[in-house]
């Protein structure tokens, strides 16, 4: 019997016959301290954050986990109106919980980056980035 295909969820992952629903991923402009409605100056300037990914239970690779979480802060940066202005740093915390840590530069698209990327409009981006 085959699946029928479902929409890609954030948070959700489909294995096999089995859907592992995962806690919502915390906001990256909280961990980074970027207010929705806040105005960088200079494109160039960002703020570090460390966005953990909690890892899939059972025997994925681990280089299938890895794009996973890339996908999935993709997916974060775009719902929160953010770019990356560094490529993610990765490091994994093992336990019963077991955690990818991606640490990376963000801040906020101008709008001609989140036209491109078809950012979700953000509350108080209507001024936008400064050129």
């Amino acid at each position: 019997m085959t699946l029928p295909r479902l929409p890609r969820l954030p948070g959700v992952t489909r294995m096999r016959r089995l859907l592992v629903v995962r806690p919502p991923a915390p906001s990256l402009r909280d961990l980074a301290g970027i207010a929705p409605a806040s105005v960088m100056w200079s494109p160039s300037l960002g703020r570090e954050v460390t966005w953990p990914w909690r890892m899939l239970p059972g025997s994925m690779s681990m280089v299938q986990q890895e794009l996973e979480a890339l996908a999935d802060l993709a997916d974060q940066l775009r719902s929160e109106g953010l770019v990356a202005m560094s490529r993610p740093r990765r490091s994994v915390q093992h336990g019963q919980a077991a955690t990818i840590l991606l640490t990376l530069t963000v801040r906020p698209a101008t709008p001609a980056e989140a036209r491109l990327l078809g950012h979700e409009p953000q509350p108080g981006d209507s001024a936008g980035v400064a050129a």
